[in-house]
């Protein structure tokens, strides 16, 4: 068991990073949790997944966005659901793409605020929802 706990061990710094995002949560119309990280803090792309797999087993969240800055200086949106939001056709109309309950974007000459404020105009007109 001891062999297991170090092999599974994380580096602290994407722990509270991690925990930074899901920190900065809202949730909208219809139970979609959005956590935006900062303009200028870099995310990598596995914790800002991580943070949207956490966000989705939270209590009343059944799709979770995380919208990050990647290090590519693009801003990055890491979607999940449990398969009652197809967050796949959210990506796809913003230039993503992936699976019905995994999928994930990036987007070029965008702040993170403005991604923000992108992906709640594709949310209020998506009719992925079952």
């Amino acid at each position: 068991s001891i062999m297991i706990q170090e092999f599974l061990k994380e580096d602290l710094s994407d722990y509270i990073k991690r925990s930074q995002l899901i920190e900065n949560v809202e949730i909208f119309p219809p139970y979609y949790g959005i956590a935006i990280g900062d303009d200028h803090t870099v995310y990598s792309t596995v914790v800002a997944a991580q943070a949207a797999d956490t966000l989705l087993s939270m209590n009343g969240i059944v799709a979770s966005f995380v919208i990050y800055l990647r290090e590519d200086k693009r801003v990055g949106i890491s979607a999940r659901s449990m398969g009652n939001v197809n967050v796949q056709t959210i990506m796809e109309k913003l230039g993503g793409g992936g699976h019905l309950s995994n999928a994930a974007t990036q987007i070029s000459g965008m702040s993170v605020t403005e991604a923000k404020d992108a992906l709640l105009e594709v949310i209020k007109g998506d009719d992925s929802t079952e």
